[in-house]
């Protein structure tokens, strides 16, 4: 039963950054990118595809796209030529925070009535069955 509530969330979570970044222009999906790149700066695309365990075509999708609404630049890396570096522009740093503060409204609904403690222990409990679901795809693979 634990599944159908964690999908639940992400799909309730999912609705709601597609309703509040919409005067944006931004999705759901393409949101996980712009955090991801307001905690890492610069990163390549196969970085931010590790950071947020997604597929390397959907992080090219999205950073394709997230470039042309502006939000992101692309640059191949100097290192190695192969490979495309991936920064906010000024506007994606602009977003910012509108965008945490959406991060935060949402937690702090979801959260309300929790006591910090259950909070911590609830965070600790994701992150390890998180952890455990990374273990177990790389022995399976």
């Amino acid at each position: 039963m634990i599944w159908r509530y964690i999908s639940a969330l992400h799909r309730s979570h999912q609705r709601y950054l597609s309703r509040v970044m919409q005067p944006l222009g931004i999705t759901a999906s393409e949101i996980t990118f712009v955090v991801c790149l307001c905690k890492i700066g610069t990163g390549s695309q196969r970085q931010l595809s590790r950071e947020l365990s997604v597929d390397e075509a959907l992080t090219v999708r999205a950073v394709k796209s997230l470039e042309q609404k502006g939000i992101v630049r692309r640059r191949r890396s100097e290192t190695d030529r192969r490979q495309y570096e991936v920064a906010l522009t000024p506007l994606g740093e602009s977003i910012r925070p509108q965008v945490f503060a959406s991060m935060e409204e949402w937690a702090g609904e979801l959260l309300s009535g929790f006591s910090e403690e259950e909070i911590q222990l609830l965070s600790a409990m994701l992150e390890t069955m998180y952890q455990r679901a990374g273990e177990t795809l790389q022995r399976t693979m």
